[in-house]
């Protein structure tokens, strides 16, 4: 139960079977949820 120790995805079927690619980076999805976080922390 509970959350998974790890989560780990590779989007090649994805691009392979649908053309889909992702638009945006590892760091610039962590750069945004950082970003996210100071402005809400208080």
């Amino acid at each position: 139960p509970g959350d998974p120790a790890r989560v780990v995805a590779c989007p090649d079927l994805a691009a392979k079977q649908l053309g889909w690619t992702a638009s945006h980076t590892l760091d610039d999805m962590i750069t945004s949820s950082w970003a996210g976080w100071l402005r809400t922390a208080r």
